[in-house]
């Protein structure tokens, strides 16, 4: 992303991006604050506007999971699966309620399939480690105390920062269902 803009890497780093150690490895995270960094105050995509995404970004609803498969304790085997997000996904229902509308989505079945082909076949092709996948999925199904979070920054939140699993689900509020 950042090559594609023309910023050195640590611009990128520090409008966008905190690292996140699990005791499965670590890997940079988009900035753990309340809300999307790349949308604006109309929830427009100002990353879409330079044709650069995240990819998770861009196939979302389609979300990951992992499941181990077999293995030892020691040496576990795990696979990736797709499917898409039932429960936080608008597009995916017939009718949705959104700033006290409901809406109706005659297209729902449209998007449905577009998802669960194209975007599912784009994650499969991309060379991403599970271990990544494992740790997004540890911390990416819960929702958190976002002023609780910004307490617990080592440095202010224009600045590339790190956290640990446990810092960061000492702030989990659950996933709401």
């Amino acid at each position: 992303m950042a090559a594609k803009l023309n910023w050195p890497i640590d611009v990128l780093e520090n409008r966008y991006l905190d690292r996140l150690v699990t005791p499965v490895g670590a890997v940079d995270v988009l900035k753990i604050k309340p809300g999307c960094n790349f949308l604006d105050a109309c929830y427009h995509c100002t990353m879409a506007d330079h044709h650069v995404k995240p990819v998770l970004c861009d196939i979302y609803p389609v979300v990951v999971e992992v499941a181990r498969i077999g293995g030892t304790d020691e040496a576990p085997e795990f696979e990736v699966r797709y499917a898409v997000d039932e429960l936080d996904c608008p597009l995916m229902h017939s009718t949705y309620t959104w700033r006290g509308r409901t809406i109706r989505n005659p297209r729902y079945r449209d998007y449905r399939a577009y998802f669960e082909k194209t975007g599912m076949e784009l994650l499969s092709k991309l060379e991403v480690s599970v271990d990544f996948y494992r740790i997004l999925e540890q911390y990416d199904a819960e929702n958190y105390d976002y002023p609780m979070l910004l307490a617990r920054r080592h440095v202010p939140v224009d600045r590339y920062d790190t956290f640990t699993l446990d810092e960061l689900m000492a702030c989990t509020l659950g996933h709401d269902l």
